[in-house]
């Protein structure tokens, strides 16, 4: 019986066994572990490392909520909402609150064909109707 070093892992050989002894991390597993460090520079800037940059998927121009937690500075993406959008998802979910909802549905067709029903109701509902006295002022008979 004889052990060795493979890979970082400490393993032991008897006969056609092998079997680790001791969980060192490997190469890799220390790599990852590694922090990347960042310097700030003149006017209080720093450099986002690149392997972070694409974990989030950040792009020049993205905007970041910047606090701090026991000691340590949080960076966290953040997304802007218009006004008008959030307004929208407001009037949605008030929407749903109120069960005024359509589907599920079972296909994309089934989905448009009741979108186009849905439109068509609203559409009826919200035409303008012409009352008895204003058809006899237009010279039309009511």
């Amino acid at each position: 019986m004889f052990a060795c070093v493979f890979d970082g892992l400490l393993t032991e050989r008897s006969g056609d066994r092998v079997g680790v002894l001791s969980n060192f991390p490997t190469f890799m597993e220390i790599k990852t572990k590694i922090q990347p460090m960042v310097r700030v520079k003149r006017k209080f800037q720093v450099t986002i490392p690149n392997r972070i940059r694409e974990q989030l998927h950040l792009e020049v121009g993205d905007l970041m909520e910047a606090g701090v937690s026991g000691g340590t500075v949080i960076l966290r993406p953040k997304a802007v909402v218009d006004r008008d959008v959030e307004q929208d998802i407001h009037e949605g979910l008030e929407d749903i609150a109120r069960r005024r909802t359509i589907g599920p549905f079972k296909s994309v067709a089934e989905f448009k064909a009741a979108i186009k029903k849905y439109e068509v109701a609203s559409l009826k509902k919200s035409a303008p109707r012409i009352s008895r006295a204003s058809s006899k002022i237009a010279g039309k008979r009511g």
